[in-house]
């Protein structure tokens, strides 16, 4: 079934459209947050940073909503295009001035804004690709590009910046975003079909209610659709509780555990190479699964090895055992996050794809900075260790909370 779908030649335009605008974006981070450091120093890392991430999570529901409006794919192809715009234009600025944090946040504000409205979009487009038994196969391929992007481009943006200098990983990136807006082109979306039943066919997932609505009408009406839907209303909070309890301590927690157990920056990099490295293992191993009938229990499984993982690492006594302890929580992400994505999309009508995924995006990326606030916060209160594990004992509570609930727990259908 895999090998079916990945000789599928409109989908592969797709998937590396999405890789190419992924490392785009990661790219551009890199940079955003180099260009910060050299500017102002560690205030002016979390000052740009919050410039980016903030619009980006306010965004987030008025994205799907878009996405509905005007179809997932104009709006992929929309946001690829003006971010590579932007890159561009900031590149050329910067032969003429010089990088202030004001030039970066103004950057990072627009990045911010685009990236709200991507995210959405680029989580409603897959079933509009595929059939709805490719989905969770379409969504584990979707997560192993999205790692390998990630990976490839902090090294290669490192190597541009300090040979080539700020304004040639701009030039770099934009020409990603470039890329990414080729491939979306000539991606076509020809499965109007592909979601439930219950779906009026609509072309380009467009709902049946947004042609002369306004946009706060959609949003209310994605937000009255999602509560209305059983396996939506319960798998949408798990996630959003579950990502926040995870997103803190693996990407605050767990360089502040690596400085305080004197593991260093090596170390540092251990754990998350055993993080990351457990996610794909996790896509691939999904990918390779037939279709699961229950895909809700799964799900909670996962937050269970997520928080095992997370708590785990605490009692680790070298970076080498704690990267394997993570290594297990990020096969629970790869599989978790692969399995959410697909069920949900499974059950929603194509004409309230955008405005569900954005909730999920929402869970999964918008609400990660309120995370990191919240994990900083009881390291200086507690201590790291304690922290990490009050924040597993989350995620451990949502996935047994999750499991007693009967909608979780039901089949979908095939």
């Amino acid at each position: 079934m895999i090998a079916r779908l990945t000789i599928d030649r409109n989908f592969l335009k797709y998937l590396g459209a999405r890789i190419t605008a992924v490392f785009g974006d990661q790219l551009y981070f890199v940079a955003l947050s180099w260009s910060a450091v050299r500017t102002s120093g560690a205030a002016g890392v979390t000052t740009a940073l919050v410039a980016a991430t903030i619009p980006r999570a306010v965004l987030m529901l008025h994205g799907g909503s878009a996405s509905d409006r005007f179809g997932p794919r104009q709006m992929i192809l929309w946001s690829s295009m003006s971010r590579g715009i932007a890159v561009g234009c900031f590149a050329a600025l910067l032969f003429f001035t010089r990088p202030t944090l004001l030039l970066l946040c103004v950057v990072a504000v627009l990045f911010g804004v685009l990236d709200g409205l991507y995210y959405p979009a680029d989580g409603a487009i897959a079933p509009l690709l595929v059939s709805r038994p490719f989905l969770t196969k379409a969504n584990a391929l979707r997560q192993v590009g999205q790692q390998v992007a990630l990976v490839a481009a902090g090294p290669i943006g490192g190597v541009v910046l300090t040979r080539f200098g700020l304004s040639a990983t701009l030039v770099v990136d934009a020409a990603a975003f470039t890329l990414a807006s080729v491939a979306t082109v000539v991606t076509r979306i020809a499965r109007t079909g592909a979601a439930p039943p219950a779906v009026t066919g609509r072309e380009h997932g467009r709902g049946p209610k947004e042609e002369g609505g306004s946009q706060t009408g959609g949003l209310w009406e994605g937000l009255t659709y999602s509560w209305r839907t059983p396996f939506v209303r319960a798998i949408v909070p798990a996630v959003i509780f579950a990502g926040f309890a995870f997103a803190g301590p693996a990407n605050v927690g767990l360089p502040i555990l690596a400085d305080q157990e004197r593991w260093g920056s090596s170390g540092f990099g251990l754990l998350l190479g055993g993080l990351g490295a457990g996610a794909v293992v996790g896509s691939f191993a999904i990918a390779a699964l037939p279709q699961l009938r229950r895909p809700g229990i799964t799900v909670m499984i996962t937050l269970l090895l997520q928080a095992i993982g997370i708590a785990g690492c605490t009692r680790a006594g070298s970076a080498m055992v704690a990267a394997l302890v993570l290594a297990v929580a990020g096969v629970g992400l790869g599989v978790g996050s692969t399995i959410a994505l697909a069920s949900v999309q499974a059950v929603t009508e194509a004409g309230f794809l955008g405005r569900v995924m954005s909730l999920m995006a929402l869970a999964m990326v918008g609400l990660a900075p309120v995370a990191y606030v919240i994990t900083g916060v009881l390291d200086e209160a507690v201590g790291v260790k304690p922290a990490l594990l009050l924040m597993a004992a989350m995620e451990a509570a949502v996935g047994v909370i999750g499991l007693t609930r009967p909608t979780v727990r039901q089949k979908l259908a095939s």
